[in-house]
């Protein structure tokens, strides 16, 4: 089973579909006061495809202009359970929530067995689409608006706060957001310049095994030796889901094989593959053969991660993350 998914990935690694599915239904939170906002995602490949992403906007109680937070989903899409905590604190806290999900709209309802179904460039071409709108919506404070996100959608906003990937989206340097919140993010694939564009806090579970916290550590020690404003948070005793009890284990999700080096954005390429990375080392080379080259006999290192559970430690991550926005003035 795992070597047919794996095969699966380097066979359909970004392959996209060209539905148009709404991607948040207002009432999977029936409870606020919620808009679907009209922001469409241009790919950046020849094709130039717009995906309809109609993010959902969730409403403070305070009258705007509102400081807000936009939260890419992760690999579960409109299951993320992280969502509801970050959510209940920000909107508590006078912050408006922006939730998008880029795989619903492509035809995708989840991808964690295949992590790279939708690859790097159209997630952060997504994300960086809805900050534009924001930008021109009145309603919004437009030098307070943060990215954040669990697992997936943490690798989105890890990659987000690096400032040489604006070049790769073919964006100015001053078009960023103001502040990155990152819960167990895969932080193996970063950019070469330790520069960041806004603070940045890195959060994760200390018996994470899906996403490991040892690559996060490492990259956020190069980060503040580089005097960057990064934080780092370890969750104790806590998974992935950052529950540390009722824990299952799945062989079937898949991550970045243990033993792989931290790799670097090289070129993202325009069609599906061609995305390649600098080692350490200095190697050039497509992710999608480095990450075959690291995945063991049958692929067996890049699948097998500890999952669900009773999230009792997520309302400390929503804590910890209005602590940060606060601190900046949020």
């Amino acid at each position: 089973m795992r070597f047919y998914f794996f095969i699966k990935f380097v066979l359909t690694f970004m392959v996209l579909s060209p539905l148009n599915v709404l991607a948040i239904d207002k009432n999977l939170f029936p409870t606020y006061n919620t808009e679907n906002l009209n922001v469409k995602s241009v790919s950046l490949d020849l094709s130039q495809v717009a995906t309809d992403l109609a993010p959902l906007l969730i409403k403070p109680i305070k009258e705007p202009p509102w400081n807000a937070i936009v939260l890419p989903s992760n690999c579960s899409g409109l299951d993320d359970q992280l969502w509801k905590f970050w959510t209940s604190e920000f909107i508590k806290n006078d912050i408006a929530v922006v939730l998008v999900d880029s795989f619903n709209p492509r035809g995708f309802p989840e991808i964690c067995g295949n992590q790279f179904k939708l690859g790097f460039r159209h997630r952060l071409q997504d994300v960086h689409s809805v900050l534009d709108f924001l930008r021109s919506d009145s309603r919004f404070n437009k030098d307070k608006i943060a990215l954040g996100g669990h697992s997936v959608g943490a690798i989105t906003t890890l990659q987000s706060a690096y400032l040489e990937l604006q070049s790769h989206l073919a964006r100015t340097e001053t078009h960023v957001f103001n502040a990155f919140i990152a819960a167990a993010p895969s932080c193996e694939l970063t950019f070469k310049r330790p520069t960041l564009s806004a603070p940045l806090l890195i959060i994760v579970g200390e018996l994470d095994d899906w996403t490991r916290p040892a690559p996060c550590k490492q990259e956020a020690n190069r980060l503040i030796v580089a005097n960057q404003d990064a934080r780092y948070v370890v969750i104790p005793k806590a998974f992935h889901t950052f529950s540390t009890t009722g824990t299952v284990f799945s062989s079937r999700v898949m991550k970045t094989p243990e033993g792989m080096p931290h790799l670097y954005f090289n070129q993202f390429g325009t069609k599906a593959g061609e995305l390649t990375v600098e080692t350490v080392d200095g190697e050039v080379a497509s992710i999608t053969s480095l990450f075959k080259k690291y995945s063991g006999f049958m692929g067996a290192k890049a699948f097998g991660g500890t999952v669900g559970g009773n999230y009792d430690k997520a309302p400390d991550v929503a804590n910890y993350s209005v602590d940060f926005l606060k601190k900046l003035g949020w």
